[in-house]
């Protein structure tokens, strides 16, 4: 925008920002661990596909930040002064855009399934997947393109995949946020406690859909119009606002009536059920046995 790049020291140019996106990083990966916490504690009985995913996005995620450190410390600490390192990307900041593309697109296919369920409107759900399926052609594309073209400066030369991954990206969050909140919406009941809840949610979907496609679309405006790589403050961090959106999700299903006696935690089991049924249908649908009863509870009950 009119920074003058033979005034800038090398470091500045690309490894400023993306030591800023770092540390936003790792302060949003903090969160994502102490949520994925709650969420194991909580919801013990959930299906262990659920809880399977949940655990592969925290294992991808670990392994970007992993990734992320390690590029850091090589450019500053190992090769500390050398202005060739410092110039170009290496494989391990290669796989930045891939490990957020991939993260990206399977919770957007998460709430795709929900989008199925909760409307079973197969449009929709097309439009979902196939904006992030756009998405994430895009983001292993950069990934790609910078493992072709290492040097910072000439990253503007791919702008056609990061575009492609970026705007994919924030057309689906925006697709999928607009779904949820009309959905939720129209399944109001007037009872005040139900519809806290649902309220409850709906801020939840918006505040967390949001993020992501506003971070996605300042990181492109950033891109394009920015020769300094401060596209990095927003690009490194998104990965996690996708997984902390994810969990905000499955752990919004807390609420005082579900308390359990044994965590000292809350929970409320919802299901998603046929909108013929007339119920706000929020959830993923559980087959699981009732808690089992506290010993002290059963010898109260005989």
């Amino acid at each position: 925008m009119g920074s003058n790049l033979s005034t800038i020291g090398p470091a500045e140019i690309a490894h400023g920002p993306l030591f800023i996106g770092l540390f936003l990083n790792v302060v949003l990966y903090g969160i994502m661990i102490i949520q994925t916490y709650m969420y194991f504690l909580t919801y013990p009985r959930d299906k262990a596909w659920t809880k399977a995913f949940v655990a592969v996005i925290l294992l991808l995620d670990t392994l970007n930040t992993i990734f992320d450190f390690a590029y850091l410390y090589k450019c500053l600490i190992k090769n500390f002064g050398n202005v060739e390192v410092l110039a170009r990307a290496d494989w391990l900041f290669a796989t930045d855009p891939a490990t957020t593309a991939i993260i990206a697109v399977a919770v957007q296919l998460f709430y795709a399934w929900r989008v199925k369920v909760l409307t079973g409107n197969l449009w929709l759900v097309a439009a979902v997947v196939g904006s992030a399926f756009v998405a994430f052609s895009g983001g292993i594309g950069t990934s790609v393109e910078v493992h072709l073209h290492p040097y910072f400066i000439n990253f503007i030369s791919f702008k056609s995949v990061v575009i492609t991954w970026l705007v994919g990206s924030a057309v689906a969050d925006v697709i999928i946020t607009s779904i949820l909140v009309v959905h939720l919406k129209s399944h109001k009941t007037g009872l005040a406690g139900s519809d806290l809840l649902v309220d409850r949610i709906i801020r939840m979907t918006v505040q967390t859909g949001l993020a992501t496609s506003l971070c996605a679309t300042i990181d492109l405006i950033l891109y394009l119009t920015d020769p300094v790589a401060l596209h990095l403050i927003f690009n490194i961090p998104l990965c996690k606002l996708y997984t902390n959106s994810l969990l905000s999700s499955l752990n919004s299903r807390s609420t005082p009536e579900g308390s359990s006696a044994d965590t000292g935690l809350t929970s409320k089991r919802a299901s998603l059920v046929p909108p013929s049924r007339n119920r706000a249908s929020l959830f993923i649908e559980y087959d699981e046995a009732p808690a089992p009863m506290p010993m002290r509870d059963r010898l109260q009950a005989r």
